[in-house]
């Protein structure tokens, strides 16, 4: 039942991928301010989640693309990558994972509740 939309699959990994950057930022964070920035662990982690983040703006894209080709979003995909350009992913950047994300649970919901045809 997991995969059972075309985007299920990516959402999942965007899931997996964003949980892994708010972990790793939050440490890096964490031993940062707690160092007042002389920890150089924590530097490199704060440095190190712009992997998983920009793991999260391309499952982020392919997710958005594929709600927009289904005709259930009419956001385009270009908008993540707009908004992963912007925003700096150190401050604001969780907001595009977090919000592909909750477009594609309410989606998914509103199929499953026969309130959106797909």
């Amino acid at each position: 039942m997991h995969d059972q939309f075309p985007w299920s699959a990516n959402a999942r990994k965007l899931r997996n991928w964003f949980t892994a950057y708010l972990l790793t930022l939050s440490a890096g964070l964490y031993l940062a301010i707690n160092s007042d920035f002389n920890n150089p662990v924590g530097l490199i982690l704060i440095f190190g989640s712009l992997i998983p983040y920009i793991t999260c703006v391309v499952f982020a894209y392919r997710v958005q693309r594929a709600l927009n080709e289904a005709k259930l979003y009419r956001g385009g995909a270009w908008q993540i990558i707009a908004g992963a350009l912007l925003l700096n992913p150190f401050l604001l950047g969780f907001l595009i994972p977090a919000s592909v994300l909750w477009t594609a649970r309410r989606i998914d919901r509103r199929i499953r509740e026969g309130k959106l045809e797909y």
